[in-house]
């Protein structure tokens, strides 16, 4: 009783140190995801920025060193006189309202359109600014009324086209190198002017970040679907500026951070499996531990009894055989001598009567002689005999019996006879009383079988009855003293039996058959073959 207590005190000390550590792991699992998941971000941030300044440097020095060709001005010009000339532009002053929107709405210096005598018709502005020069003025004849449109770019237009063309320029060196997942350039007016998305040029940016950062010159960042972006004001000219947005993938921080998450769950795993096992090792150690201490306590409690009860039965043993030997002697006198004249029935009750007084003095007598070796400390007289010889020596002393009770006695020896050493004295005694038990527990007809046999350094005896059997709960009390599954019996008999045969370094055990029956098991060491 008291080691299931403890067994289900350490059970419940090992549950909560295994719920303790399981705890911590998953409070740990949880900050360190949560700190790596923050310091990813950061880092992704201070990469972004880096990057972003980089671009922005990278931008402006770019633009400083970039000048407009006259052919690329050129270009400019003609796609615009293309563009205002198809778009149903009427001849003379009627044209003046339509060229001055096209020219404020392009952010042209100027715009003048002479007839087909080369006459000035029209000018916008009326007063311009400063006299056109060639390398930014395109002439362009309108089809067949000879008119001739002469298109002057600004210096705002100049500048946002060299901004334009340095910033694209840029754009694609650094979709080539796979600096960012995307990069943008943004006019102070919101239009993106460069994009490694050409198709994108041109558009408004939505960025909600552009507005605050030119107004501020701050650079800001931001989680966007897949993306980290970082939105950097760059200067664009002396007193122009405009904003980056430099976009990166966070799906290689997604793939790292779930790798890491794997890994410390992983990391967990085997800490916990570690700890399970440790716990279950030390349970094993201090199960085997307390059961060790409750053997020896039971021992201790055991010894005690004995000393007592040894004593007690010393005493009692010597004084109860000789009035029992006054009895035999007188019972066998009444038999020999005297018995009724008649009638015949008495005669026959008589002699029951004697031979069931002869038989509860010797049964006394049994107990009596049980009762002294019990009591008696034994030390085994070895000598070496013959094992098939013994085997066949008990067999030949129970025959009688087996045969009076109706029950076929079997012996089974090897072939190759084998030398043991043993006290031969009291080993008899042993079989004879695992033979007299599974006697007792045959019924007539069965079989009872005595087998020798050995294997390696041993030597096993069994006795195998088909009798009714000993429950699962009795087997465990089955050596203890004075436990008796007989209505008779003392409780003496296997106590002794166990106690001469490890007195010899030897086991003896009780197994149910798998049919029916009991095996009672003996193994001896043995010593050598004989020829």
């Amino acid at each position: 009783m008291i080691l299931n207590q403890r067994r289900a005190l350490y059970i419940l000390y090992v549950a909560f140190f295994l719920g303790l550590i399981l705890l911590i792991l998953l409070a740990n699992m949880f900050f360190l995801s949560r700190q790596t998941q923050k310091d990813f971000i950061k880092m992704f941030w201070r990469q972004n920025g880096e990057t972003a300044e980089f671009i922005a440097l990278s931008a402006t020095q770019r633009i400083e060193a970039k000048s407009l060709s006259t052919h690329k001005a050129h270009e400019f010009l003609k796609a615009l006189a293309q563009e205002l000339d198809q778009s149903g532009l009427p001849s003379g002053l009627a044209a003046l309202a339509p060229i001055e929107a096209f020219r404020v709405h392009k952010d042209l210096e100027g715009i003048l359109l002479y007839d087909d005598q080369g006459q000035l018709v029209l000018q916008t502005p009326e007063v311009p600014t400063r006299a056109p020069s060639r390398s930014l003025s395109l002439a362009w004849p309108r089809g067949k009324n000879g008119e001739v449109l002469v298109l002057t770019l600004g210096e705002n237009k100049r500048q946002e086209l060299v901004e334009q063309e340095a910033l694209q320029a840029l754009a694609q060196d650094l979709q080539d190198k796979k600096i960012a997942d995307y990069v943008s350039f943004v006019g102070p007016n919101l239009h993106i002017l460069a994009h490694t998305d050409r198709k994108k040029l041109g558009l408004l940016e939505d960025n909600e970040g552009i507005e605050s950062s030119l107004k501020d010159k701050t650079t800001y960042y931001y989680r966007k679907e897949d993306q980290y972006e970082a939105v950097h004001p760059f200067k664009l000219g002396p007193d122009r500026w405009g904003v980056l947005v430099v976009g990166l993938d966070s799906s290689q921080f997604d793939t790292i951070y779930e790798d890491i998450l794997r890994n410390t769950a992983v990391f967990s795993g085997w800490v916990m499996l570690l700890a399970f096992l440790v716990a279950v090792a030390v349970w094993r150690f201090q199960s085997g531990y307390n059961y060790k201490i409750e053997q020896m306590q039971r021992q201790l409690n055991e010894n005690a009894k004995l000393v007592s009860l040894g004593n007690l039965a010393a005493g009692v043993a010597h004084e109860i055989r000789n009035p029992l030997n006054s009895i035999s002697i007188t019972m066998q006198r009444l038999q020999l001598e005297y018995s009724p004249a008649e009638p015949p029935e008495a005669v026959e009750e008589y002699s029951f009567l004697t031979d069931l007084m002869k038989d509860e003095v010797k049964r006394i007598n049994r107990i009596v002689t049980d009762f002294l070796g019990f009591s008696k400390p034994y030390a085994p007289r070895m000598a070496r005999f013959s094992a098939n010889q013994w085997a066949q020596h008990c067999y030949d002393l129970f025959s009688p019996t087996a045969k009076e009770r109706g029950v076929d006695l079997q012996l089974k020896v090897p072939a190759q006879d084998q030398e043991v050493e043993a006290d031969q004295e009291k080993l008899t005694q042993v079989l004879l009383n695992l033979l007299g038990n599974a006697m007792d527990a045959s019924n007539p007809g069965t079989v009872l079988k005595l087998e020798s046999r050995f294997a390696a350094q041993q030597w096993e005896l069994k006795v195998i009855d088909q009798g009714a059997g000993i429950g699962k709960d009795k087997l465990a009390q089955i050596f203890d003293i004075y436990y008796t599954t007989k209505p008779t019996g003392t409780g003496l008999g296997l106590y002794i039996c166990r106690k001469i045969v490890q007195a010899h370094n030897g086991t003896i055990e009780l197994t149910p058959n798998p049919d029916r029956g009991m095996t009672a098991s003996l193994i001896l060491p043995k010593l050598s073959e004989l020829g």
